[in-house]
């Protein structure tokens, strides 16, 4: 009876490990797929959602927190924030719109924005695993960034080039060019900064992973979108190209 019993809890704690090492596996797997496919993607999402449909910027945004606060203890996301300046900064422009209220009298219209700002406080946090990323899927992140930038600005000039007339005498009037991001030319003026900046910290820092023909491409690309700047005659566009 004794060996019996010895050998059934044997067994059982076989069972148990087992179930362990699976539920370990499984949890491992999870993690490398979060890491190397739903942030990957919800990043992509994002910046397609941002030149193009808010719609989907909302949509990924939250697929990209969710991914991102699922993966790793907030102990570990907190501590990695904590070392993180850049990070800092970001809060602030978040924090800033609700400590406004407290010298508003207008709450109804203060309470609108905390409910549209409040979920982005988690959006810093969440940028904790963009350290995961590896260099390969951050090639291709950039890649698309610079492909899709172009395709935008692609459509403006092709409007200009068949409207030219029409445009010319509305740049008279202080009207701007179209363009993505719900036709807002000084956020998109922006964001074309942040793309020429990146690209232009690449190629002075001569990084080695950068091949010769990708060089090559990045001047193409910081010529056509310095030009393409002027054309768009944002203020802000200019000014922070020169700056």
């Amino acid at each position: 009876m004794l060996a019996v019993a010895a050998r059934l809890r044997e067994k059982r704690e076989k069972i148990t490990i087992f179930k362990s090492c699976r539920k370990i596996l499984f949890l491992q797997k999870a993690r490398l797929y979060i890491n190397k496919t739903i942030i990957p993607l919800s990043i992509a999402l994002m910046w397609c959602g941002l030149l193009w449909s808010r719609a989907l910027l909302s949509l990924s945004m939250v697929l990209f927190i969710m991914a991102a606060l699922s993966d790793g203890s907030l102990k570990e996301k907190w501590l990695f924030f904590k070392r993180s300046p850049f990070l800092w900064m970001m809060s602030f422009l978040f924090i800033i719109p609700i400590l406004s209220g407290l010298w508003s009298n207008h709450y109804q219209e203060w309470l609108i924005v905390i409910q549209h700002k409040a979920p982005l406080l988690l959006i810093p946090l969440s940028c904790t695993a963009l350290d995961k990323i590896d260099l390969q899927i951050s090639r291709k992140l950039v890649y698309l960034a610079v492909i899709t930038t172009l395709i935008s600005m692609g459509k403006t000039i092709g409007y200009y080039a068949l409207n030219t007339q029409d445009i010319s005498h509305s740049y008279l009037q202080a009207k701007v060019l179209p363009v993505d991001m719900s036709n807002d030319h000084v956020r998109y003026a922006w964001l074309l900064l942040i793309v020429f900046t990146g690209l232009l910290h690449l190629l002075m820092t001569e990084n080695k992973l950068v091949s010769r023909f990708e060089k090559k491409g990045i001047l193409l690309y910081l010529f056509f979108s310095a030009v393409f700047l002027h054309l768009l005659a944002s203020k802000t566009g200019i000014l922070g190209l020169y700056l």
